[in-house]
């Protein structure tokens, strides 16, 4: 599933945030870093919610810098392939 501009900018500066630091950025830290101001956290909060809902992140409730980065692009399911010889249907890499 693809991500919303917005959403992206979220993931994009979460990433960036943790190759600079060595560790996830707070949710005032994303709004700053996102050009939000600090005071618009649920803002934050909805977006990173929005990321965890598609498989972009995740994060343990209630605890500082706790986001995790899963992954930074849309997975697609694998194909499987068709064989007409009886072989099992496995993914394709």
């Amino acid at each position: 599933m693809s991500l919303t501009p917005r959403q992206k900018d979220v993931l994009d500066f979460i990433v960036s945030y943790q190759k600079e630091h060595g560790y996830t950025p707070t949710y005032g830290e994303i709004a700053v870093g996102i050009g939000n101001s600090a005071k618009s956290l649920h803002g934050v909060h909805r977006l990173v919610q929005r990321l965890k809902e598609r498989g972009y992140v995740t994060s343990t409730h209630g605890s500082e810098r706790s986001i995790q980065v899963l992954r930074t692009s849309p997975v697609d399911a694998p194909v499987l392939a068709s064989h007409h010889s009886g072989g099992s249907n496995q993914p394709q890499t």
